[in-house]
């Protein structure tokens, strides 16, 4: 989408948000005297043409629409207190059933009037008892994105957190955002998980091994998107290393299985196999093909040093081979060769799967970005320690809690700072603290707080630390940055040009294509698109 496109369907929404903000009520209250005339008005019009046949007297007297319903007593000003009587009313109102044919009936205009105002008095009364919206919990896009813009790292929510629930198409309804204990278990895994990415410390070097599977509806016949044009096959991996060190990249291609055979499955020789780093060749392997059974092959591996942080790695086959090749024309299905191959069919050999093993040789980064981040001092000695971690902390909760931080936060999160420092380093302290920040309610929640003693059905404004939050998410599913979070602490936010400042600012910067991306991409339903079978192959 372009810019400009973009920036005029922006400034179309957020026109309604200006207007609903800026109301500090929808319509003055009627008087009290002129509510009264309306309701014996009304009153007199149901008596006239309603309670001759919906009424007690005639409900003793046998009457079969009495028996149903009656209204004689019924307050008009309680109208609340009976909304499922007065709404069948009005249904029976609008479909023209009441009075029944052959009856005399009110004036149309009266008719209409009676009609209308008994659907504005169940209004107004739904707002007054109108349910807690509940807390606003956030979906795995705002946690990813507010997880990138505090620690700046990029994770795939999708492998932290089990997936969201809708509404009406949306993920990020309040009402649908519910905790149960296995996603809370799931958010305190992921913080122990993410903080140790962004802070690795000494023991968070050891060697470990991470395992990516092709999926199985997959062809690894044509050329995949994001890996080099000119290849065929293979997959792309986004995957977050955890310190400076060697890596083993090891590639298991899919065997042809049967009759124990561990070979590699595909019939064509001298092909190659590529593995890259960020787009960077780091080997080009030699893959035979064929083969006869119970022959061994050496493993296609490379092992290269890689700087912490998160890498796009890429294994694919060059495409130099074609020669006219009998293949199935349908997508790959993996248990066609995995039980043996077809007489008669020849195919190109295929990924299985790709390992990363390490860090061997580690060695602490000092200048990822998560750290750049992160650490906005660094202790010169040890007596600097304490006051460096409470700056560290004091910062990293204001951006986590999207509000300034008070005493009591820094103080509660400086226990498990010094519990990290006991153990280990400076470093470890942090770390310790970051992780106790991203298990808290406070970062994982939206949390608005009502003023007290505001009534049932109250209007009131919210404040600039909450107008801060509810802008970001709406134009960036992310978390205020520190301009937006110090203007709204100033108080400075309510005001309209200031307002209107932040918002074109905020438009201007490339996290407002996730409104784009997100809002339309539901709207629309055009993630749907990422489900569609490629047919290019066809």
């Amino acid at each position: 989408m372009k810019k400009p496109l973009l920036l005029a369907g922006c400034f179309a929404i957020l026109s309604l948000v200006f207007v609903v903000y800026g109301q500090t009520t929808a319509s003055q209250e009627q008087s009290s005297g002129s509510a009264s005339s309306v309701r014996s008005a009304q009153r007199a019009i149901l008596d006239q043409y309603c309670v001759t046949c919906h009424s007690e007297k005639a409900k003793a007297a046998g009457a079969d629409s009495a028996r149903k319903l009656t209204l004689d007593n019924l307050d008009l000003a309680l109208i609340g207190e009976n909304a499922q009587v007065w709404e069948r009313v009005v249904r029976k109102l609008r479909a023209g059933l009441m009075p029944p044919a052959g009856i005399r009936r009110p004036q149309p205009a009266a008719y209409n009037a009676l009609v209308v105002w008994l659907e504005n008095e169940l209004d107004r009364n739904a707002v007054l008892h109108l349910p807690p919206p509940g807390l606003h919990r956030l979906n795995r896009t705002e946690y990813a994105n507010a997880i990138r813009d505090l620690v700046a790292l990029e994770i795939d929510a999708a492998k932290l957190l089990p997936s969201d629930d809708s509404t009406h198409g949306f993920d990020n309804m309040a009402g649908t955002l519910a905790m149960s204990p296995t996603l809370l278990e799931a958010y305190v895994s992921a913080a122990g998980r993410i903080a140790r990415l962004a802070i690795p410390t000494e023991g968070d070097a050891t060697p470990v091994q991470a395992a990516y599977r092709v999926p199985e509806d997959t062809s690894q016949d044509y050329h995949i998107e994001g890996l080099p044009f000119g290849t065929r096959g293979g997959m792309l991996i986004q995957h977050e290393f955890p310190a400076d060190g060697d890596y083993t990249f090891r590639v298991v291609p899919i065997s042809k299985g049967n009759m124990g055979n561990t070979n590699p499955f595909g019939e064509i020789t001298g092909e190659k196999l590529e593995i890259l780093l960020d787009g960077e060749r780091l080997a080009l392997l030699n893959f035979g093909g064929g083969g006869g059974f119970g022959e061994r092959r050496p493993p296609l591996e490379v092992r290269a040093p890689v700087e912490a942080g998160l890498h796009t790695v890429g294994v694919t086959f060059l495409a130099t081979n074609y020669a006219p090749v009998l293949d199935l024309n349908e997508h790959f299905l993996r248990s066609t060769i995995e039980t043996g191959g077809l007489p008669g069919f020849t195919f190109f050999p295929h990924v299985g799967s790709v390992r990363i093993e390490g860090p061997y040789n580690a060695s602490r980064a000092e200048n990822t970005p998560s750290r750049q981040k992160i650490f906005v001092c660094r202790p010169a000695n040890a007596r600097d320690e304490t006051a460096c971690a409470q700056k560290t902390i004091s910062t990293l909760v204001t951006r986590a809690f999207r509000r300034p931080a008070s005493a009591g936060d820094v103080a509660e999160l400086m226990g498990f700072y010094e519990s990290g420092r006991k153990n280990g380093s400076f470093d470890r302290g942090i770390q310790m603290a970051l992780q106790r920040i991203l298990a808290d309610p406070r970062f994982i929640y939206r949390i608005e707080t009502e003023p007290a003693g505001l009534h049932a059905g109250q209007t009131y404004r919210i404040s600039d630390i909450e107008l801060a939050s509810r802008l970001s998410f709406f134009l960036w599913s992310t978390s205020p940055d520190d301009e937006l979070i110090n203007i709204a602490s100033q108080g400075k936010l309510k005001d309209p040009a200031v307002l209107e400042q932040q918002v074109r600012r905020m438009l201007a910067d490339p996290r407002s294509e996730a409104l784009a991306i997100n809002f339309a991409g539901q709207w629309l339903n055009l993630r749907g698109m990422q489900s569609v079978d490629d047919i290019s192959g066809l």
